[in-house]
């Protein structure tokens, strides 16, 4: 997995179990159709984005409600 790539240092609990009823089997975005048509383009990458919110939820474990 290519996401995973990003938490080396980190441990993270998982299981890998069958998919639940009505989870998508894959998921593809086409990027270059978001520009053309909201005219939005990503600012981070994936692996920065993961990263911040991951440090996020490390800092505020109760999430917003804390």
């Amino acid at each position: 997995m290519r996401l995973t790539s990003c938490f080396v240092c980190v441990q993270i609990p998982m299981q890998i179990v069958a998919r639940r009823p009505g989870d998508a089997a894959e998921v593809y975005a086409k990027t270059d159709r978001a520009k053309e048509v909201l005219g939005w383009e990503a600012k981070f990458s994936i692996e920065t984005c993961c990263v911040d919110q991951w440090k996020w939820a490390s800092e505020n474990p109760m999430g917003y409600g804390a």
